[in-house]
This record gives structure tokens, sequence and C-alpha cells, in this order.
């Protein structure tokens, strides 16, 4: 059986954030079976082609922006041909495990924190700021601290991440490593976000 593979770019509109950016999601369609990932990438709903995939605009940003988008594109058609090099088959799920790097290892916190603080590194410039991505690298540093003292480990399944866990993480934040009520508050945010990605 031979794969015939798409890459279709497309916006994921939500209806509560309207005047909002929105995400740009990728959709890899292999023998007419789809996966989605959200590739990082956000604009306003005005300025996305619908009939071309990409950002309408010629700004240094949105420039960046449509790279960006180009080069995941280019990763997703390496990742099949990689996959099918040998006349094997692959499907969407096995490229978007691939690219995501949830197949293996990053069903572990700290490394799945290390590579969506990858991802925001990549985008540094583009659409996300250094000083966002140095935030996350602090939440993950104070995570990775925590771990080995609470846990004797250099990581943590993420299934193992419950309540009590956030509730022992925030109060490390507050005690051990004596920050403030609203820097806490911010590195619980970023945390969470981590957790919950994409």
């Amino acid at each position: 059986m031979r794969n015939t593979i798409s890459v279709l770019f497309f916006q994921r509109k939500n209806a509560n954030r309207m005047e909002e950016m929105q995400s740009v999601m990728a959709r890899i369609t292999i023998n007419g079976k789809s996966a989605e990932i959200n590739t990082g990438v956000k604009c306003y709903l005005g300025d996305w082609d619908t009939v071309h995939h990409s950002i309408i605009g010629r700004t240094h940003e949105i420039k960046e922006k449509n790279k960006a988008l180009a080069g995941i594109r280019t990763k997703i058609n390496q990742l099949y041909y990689q996959q099918t090099l040998y006349g094997q088959i692959t499907t969407a799920n096995q490229i978007k495990e691939t690219l995501t790097g949830t197949k293996n290892k990053h069903h572990y916190l700290l490394a799945l924190m290390a590579m969506h603080n990858d991802n925001v590194k990549q985008q540094v410039g583009i659409c996300k700021s250094k000083a966002t991505y140095l935030k996350y690298e602090v939440t993950r540093k104070h995570l990775a601290n925590f771990i080995s003292r609470t846990f004797s480990k250099e990581d943590i399944a993420l299934d193992k991440i419950d309540h009590q866990f956030i509730c022992d993480f925030e109060l490390y934040l507050r005690t051990v490593a004596t920050c403030g009520a609203n820097t806490t508050a911010k590195f619980m945010q970023f945390f969470k976000r981590i957790v919950f990605w994409p």
C-alpha cells in the first residue's frame, strides 16, 4: 500500500476570544486519516488567508511566522519520508507523536517541559519573547529541584501529578524557594500551562 500525505494549516477559532490572536493548527492527513498539532504560531482571524493557508501581510513579524509554518511543513514531510523510507506504512498519529515527542520519554514532566521550552525558544523573536522563554526555564528549574528534594528522583511520570503534587509544589515555592505570592502564582500558571500543553 502506498502512503499519500497532505499538510493543511488552518485556524482553530475560539468563540470566546474572537478579538485575540488564534492558534494556527496543522492537519496531517495520511491515507485519509488525520491528526492535528498546534504549530505555536498565532495570528488574528482577519489576517489568515484561507485560500493560501498563510498569514496575510509583509511585515517582518508576519514573514517570520510564515517562515515558521513552512519549516513545520518541511519537518513533517521529512518525518514522513524517513518513516516510509523502506516501504513501511506510517500514520498521521505516528508523525504527530514523533514530531511532538509524546511517543516515549515525554510521558515524564521534566522531559515534556524541556521539549516545550525548546519549542518556545525556537519562536523567540517570532511570536514569543525571550522573557517568556526564561520564565519557563526558571519554572522548570524550580520543578527539578522540587522533584529531587521531595521524591529523590530526576523526573516524574505525568500520571503521578495530582492535586497533592500541585499543592506541595506551591508550598515549596513559598517556603523553600522563598518566592512571594505574586511570583508563586506566576510560576504555578506557567507550570499548569506546560502540564496541559499543547
